[in-house]
C-alpha cells in the first residue's frame, strides 16, 4: 500500500510539473509571437481559451518555422496528461473496470 502512495505522489509530481513547465513555454512562446508582430495586434497574456491558443501557435509556426516550442508544450502536456492518468490508477480510481459484477 505504502508503494502505491509513494509512486502516485511521483506520478502526480511529475504531471504537475509538465503542466508547469508547458505554461512557462506557453508564455515564452506568447512574448516572442507579441515582440513580432505590430502594436494594434498584439496578443493579451491575460487567459488562454482553445481559439487565442490555435492563434498563438499559428502565428509562432508562421514566424517561426523552425521554432520547436509549440512540440514541446504538446510532449509536456502529454507527459502530464499520463502522469496524472498514472496517479490515479496507483490510487485505485480505475479498480471498477477490474471487478466483475
Amino acid at each position: 500500500m505504502r508503494s502505491h502512495l509513494l509512486s502516485a505522489l511521483t506520478f502526480f509530481i511529475v504531471g504537475l510539473s509538465c503542466t508547469l513547465a508547458a505554461n512557462a513555454l506557453s508564455y515564452i512562446m506568447l512574448a516572442k509571437v507579441n515582440s513580432k508582430l505590430p502594436e494594434d495586434g498584439k496578443i493579451s497574456y491575460v487567459g488562454f481559451y482553445l481559439e487565442k491558443n490555435l492563434r498563438i501557435t499559428r502565428e509562432y509556426c508562421h514566424l517561426y518555422p523552425s521554432g520547436l516550442l509549440h512540440i514541446w508544450i504538446r510532449v509536456l502536456f502529454g507527459i502530464a496528461i499520463a502522469s496524472i492518468l498514472a496517479c490515479a490508477w496507483q490510487l485505485g480510481f480505475f479498480s471498477f473496470f477490474t471487478h466483475s459484477v
